[in-house]
């Protein structure tokens, strides 16, 4: 504090009298505008700011987790550069606005978003496109996708920026406001990162002198019933703890690694945990030294000290490979917990439910403990939490391996020779047909792939660059539909294996989808037939389990989960007949959430 700071701080007469939040023009914030190489532009920063936006230019902004990139939302070209730069062709990217009234004009807004967009948490809230929209949004922020993801202006700085906006245009300013950070690495947290690590991003830069304390992304939420339902937890959100009762006691303090993409670590002890900080892709040296210092600073607010280290059963994953050098540096036991089974346990601890369960988890990969991959499994976990799998998808075989983001073509190719369609029909679509299915090395029961597939077939998606891209599509363009096309399935879809699981073989969906494909009917309508018919086969196979094991409570995880229309579909048909269920809300139903199941596994499991 500055002399005259200090004094009102120690005057008891003076209203400033041990008020924290103090700030003068001698010691308070110092904002400044800089171009990329650091030079100081002269002027009024914010002003000159926002007068280099609506001229089309990139800034970094730093925020209050980490800097921002910036463009203006209405701008194409703007938006254009700012892909380029990133290289993120077509993954959506975040927008900001000053307030609500800004967003009813090219969003709609459900029951429970304007309250979620207000909450002290201003998180990104997903929601539905409004068509026509009144501000004209670029269509280069969410190609190809129903939604767009907005947040409220939340810092001082934030706000003030679009004041000078305002002033200078008479357009609601509407400003993307992505991590300023190349795919996949930590985003930035100070200047030296900024230019260092960003500098290619932007063309300039409004920084202050106030250290960022904690590296922390914006978090994403979906709103489900009126309710928030976590896509990505982080800013607002972390590290408030979540209770999860007696039930799920954590015997011994408890580090969960989380997976591999999406990584979200937690703590857990007695009848807490607390979820860290949205890590991204756990593949980069950068990744690694942001997991440990956001570990490092969790435990010392927390003084959770760990006894037991909780990772994934894949043996490649570098969050395991780092689990087992952190377990040694804590002298902790190491434990693998099956994917699939963590996402089901961290259902039960949030609802704090007992067992026993009927768990439906659904994804693109999770190691199995047969040493397939895993991701659509249908998983019985008993009143001890002891599980079996009880069903899946059953398994085809492609070649995009996992931790990849798949060719959905290639997949597409892999199936539909399975299915035993002929390459002169295949290439009918545009698609090469694979012509040696014994050398298709990956075995797998996933839902995102099927959904690949399924993308690839109605020509809604041919090309992911991002993981889920084909999923999101199909799912978009299932929402334009009117109405279901009029397809039949030709062959049983549920069945029993020679281990008593309840099988259900996608390969009649996927040749009914075929010759609709062939028929040219639409994609929208195929891409809802699609769905309706998954979420139908899955409901009866869940309905059937229930009903044979004698248990009325169903939980649901796992990515595909965050698809609307599955979600919605599978819960009504299973409520309708009469069982209870629940889904991650406070922790993603992704990979984001798969800690909190880690960290309550009982010590035998």
């Amino acid at each position: 504090m500055c002399p005259d700071c200090k004094n009102e701080y120690a005057d008891p007469n003076n209203r400033r009298f041990h008020a924290e939040p103090i700030a003068c023009p001698v010691c308070g914030p110092e904002v400044r505008l800089v171009d990329k190489n650091g030079k100081e532009v002269p002027g009024e920063p914010l002003l000159n700011a926002a007068r280099l936006l609506l001229k089309g230019k990139i800034l970094a902004i730093k925020g209050l987790g980490g800097f921002h990139l910036a463009c203006d939302a209405t701008d194409n070209q703007a938006v254009a550069r700012l892909r380029q730069k990133k290289a993120r062709s077509r993954k959506p990217l975040a927008l900001m606005v000053e307030a609500v009234n800004a967003v009813r004009q090219f969003c709609q807004l459900p029951r429970g978003a304007v309250k979620t967009l207000r909450s002290p948490a201003a998180p990104i809230v997903l929601l539905p496109k409004k068509i026509p929209p009144l501000i004209p949004v670029s269509p280069l922020i969410a190609p190809d996708n129903g939604s767009l993801g907005v947040m409220c202006a939340y810092t001082p700085l934030h706000l003030i920026l679009f004041q000078k906006l305002r002033e200078l245009c008479p357009q609601t300013p509407v400003l993307v406001m992505t991590s300023a950070n190349f795919s996949e690495e930590p985003i930035a947290i100070d200047e030296t990162e900024l230019f260092s690590r960003c500098r290619p991003l932007f063309d300039y830069a409004l920084i202050h002198n106030r250290k960022i304390a904690n590296r922390c992304d914006d978090s994403v939420v979906q709103i489900d019933s009126g309710n928030p339902l976590m896509v990505r937890r982080s800013r607002g959100y972390v590290p408030q703890p979540l209770k999860i009762g007696p039930m799920f006691h954590v015997k011994h303090p408890t580090l969960a690694m989380g997976a591999d993409g999406k990584t979200c670590f937690a703590l857990g002890s007695g009848e807490a945990v607390i979820p860290g900080p949205h890590i991204g892709d756990l593949d980069s040296a950068e990744s690694e030294i942001f997991f440990r210092s956001a570990l490092k600073r969790l435990t010392e607010w927390s003084k959770i000290k760990p006894g037991r280290v909780v990772c994934d059963l894949h043996p490649d994953y570098s969050s395991v490979r780092l689990a087992e050098k952190l377990a040694k540096s804590y002298r902790a036991k190491l434990a693998r917990v099956q994917h699939h089974y963590a996402h089901i346990l961290s259902v039960m601890a949030e609802y704090q439910l007992p067992g026993p369960v009927i768990g439906l988890a659904a994804d693109g990969t999770g190691y199995g403990i047969d040493g397939a991959i895993w991701g659509c499994e249908i998983i019985l976990v008993n009143k001890d939490l002891s599980w079996r799998r009880v069903g899946n998808l059953k398994y085809l075989h492609h070649r995009a391996g996992a931790g990849v983001v798949a060719d959905p073509v290639q997949v597409a190719a892999s199936y539909l020779s399975q299915c035993g369609i002929q390459p002169s029909e295949q290439r009918k679509l545009g698609i090469k047909p694979v012509l040696e299915i014994a050398n298709l090395p990956i075995r797998t029961s996933s839902l995102g792939r099927l959904f690949d597939a399924a993308a690839a077939i109605t020509r809604v998606c041919s090309q992911a660059t991002f993981d889920g891209e084909p999923a999101i599509a199909l799912e978009a363009a299932a929402l334009t539909a009117n109405k279901p096309a009029g397809l039949k399935i030709k062959e049983p879809i549920l069945q029993f294996s020679d281990q008593d699981r309840l099988e259900i073989d996608p390969k009649p969906l996927l040749t009914a989808l075929f010759d609709g494909a062939i028929k040219n009917l639409p994609g929208p309508e195929l891409a809802l037939w699609f769905h309706l018919q998954v979420a139908n086969q899955l409901s009866r196979a869940l309905i059937q389990i229930a009903r044979r094991y004698r248990i009325s409570t169903v939980c649901l995880s796992g990515g595909s989960m965050q698809n609307g229309i599955l979600r919605k579909k599978i819960s009504s048909s299973l409520t309708g007949s009469g069982l209870k269920v629940f889904y991650n809300r406070m922790v993603p139903l992704n990979d984001g959430g798969i800690a909190l199941g880690q960290a309550v596994v009982p010590d035998n499991f």
